[in-house]
């Protein structure tokens, strides 16, 4: 017990959030299933060529009155409810792993990776099993490899900021024009 009041702690103390504990939405798209959307609600990057991308799914006023969030097992026919309810038939989660990201400049793809965590930091998964009512939302995060720098613009030509779009499992389309967080300063040195 004690150790799951530390974790969601560290869930709580770790999410992102605007005034009165509100998500700043980054970008938003919707996805295949009716009324549910996507909105991205937090960049960061972590170690010096990762991404960390907080992901929220949002049941609108429009979406069913419960929408599963996974995979159905079909179920052969002839079981008993007793066979059924043994758990080889519970839905498979939905996962974030399948996305991709999109350098905008490049146009270059790059896959999630396997999550990991910065000691002292705690993130969303990247996979669920459940259901969304409408104005309910489920949280995730999901990594990606940072890309390279943009090249340096020509002389007397602004920088080009760099952008990125994601296409997230089940979407319609990718959300689009994300700017991705400055590099992580180098920390100081503590030799003299």
């Amino acid at each position: 017990m004690k150790y799951l009041l530390l974790f969601l702690a560290l869930l709580v103390a770790y999410s992102p959030s605007g005034a009165n504990g509100q998500f700043k939405v980054l970008g938003e798209g919707p996805m295949n299933w009716p009324g549910i959307h996507y909105q991205i609600f937090w960049l960061s990057r972590i170690q010096p060529d990762r991404l960390v991308v907080g992901v929220r799914m949002l049941a609108t006023p429009q979406a069913p009155a419960q929408t599963l969030v996974g995979y159905p097992v079909p179920v052969p026919h002839g079981l008993t409810p007793e066979q059924i309810a043994a758990g080889d038939y519970r839905p498979l989660p939905f996962s974030l792993a399948p996305s991709i990201m999109i350098d905008d400049i490049s146009k270059q793809q790059y896959p999630t990776l396997p999550s990991i965590s910065p000691p002292g930091r705690a993130y969303y998964s990247n996979q669920v099993v459940g259901t969304l009512a409408p104005g309910q939302t489920l949280l995730f995060t999901v990594q990606f490899k940072i890309p390279p720098p943009p090249p340096p613009p020509e002389p007397g030509q602004p920088p080009v900021k760099q952008t990125l779009s994601f296409l997230f499992t089940n979407a319609k389309s990718p959300i689009k024009n994300i700017p991705i967080p400055p590099p992580i300063p180098p920390a100081p040195s503590a030799t003299p």
